[in-house]
């Protein structure tokens, strides 16, 4: 009779636990059924969806996804393209879920202004040259991120003054369809009105003249 007792209060106590333990924490195998993103207004999908490692219909344990999930986010927020990204997992059925993605995306165009002397460093320019601001170069940078919406980078240079420089770069990071290689393409073009020639006691000498002395390509 004790025997049967300890049997019967043992059983329904595992019941009880059981009965009380959330679904959270209870190991599953679920399957993938959609992948939802939202807060991308600029920045297509695949850019997004390149960097999660679960797509639609890729069998896991709930366990494993947690750590999955967690990996992935920071993948994401480390493209550099949002301010913040969060990844988790919606419950559809007992054995199916809904990945949901939601980021907030970052300002991605930023003008710098250029204001920087010609020489090599300020005390030159200040005792040699008398601080004069002929030799000065002014202008502006453009910096265009997440170009189209593809993380490409788009930088325009025009720069006046002491040295005339004309500058862009083009930035593809995903050029084929496994998202693995890209090209960068450089375009610079300067025509200084002036070219130093020689050293004259630690100073550099400038030949200077009202046309274009050099051309650099």
């Amino acid at each position: 009779i004790i025997g049967i007792f300890s049997f019967t209060s043992q059983q329904t106590a595992d019941t009880v636990i059981t009965r009380q333990t959330p679904d959270s924490l209870v190991n599953r195998i679920v399957t993938v059924k959609r992948v939802l993103i939202i807060g991308n207004k600029i920045t297509r999908e695949g850019i997004i969806s390149r960097e999660l490692s679960l797509k639609t219909g890729d069998t896991v344990s709930t366990h494993r996804m947690r750590e999955i999930l967690s990996k992935d986010q920071q993948k994401i927020y480390n493209t550099r393209l949002f301010n913040s990204a969060t990844v988790k997992w919606l419950e559809v059925t007992a054995n199916k879920v809904d990945l949901l993605v939601e980021v907030s995306e970052r300002w991605y165009t930023f003008p710098v202004p250029i204001f920087e002397l010609s020489d090599r460093n300020f005390n030159e320019w200040w005792q040699n040259y008398n601080h004069d601001l002929s030799r000065v170069n002014y202008g502006l940078r453009l910096y265009q991120y997440n170009f189209r919406g593809r993380n490409e980078t788009l930088r325009f240079t025009a720069q006046f003054g002491f040295t005339r420089r004309f500058e862009l770069s083009y930035r593809i990071p995903y050029i084929d369809r496994k998202q693995k290689h890209g090209l960068i393409f450089d375009f610079r073009y300067a025509e200084p009105k002036n070219m130093a020639y020689q050293t004259a006691e630690h100073k550099l000498e400038f030949l200077e003249g009202r046309e274009i002395l050099r051309t650099s390509f």
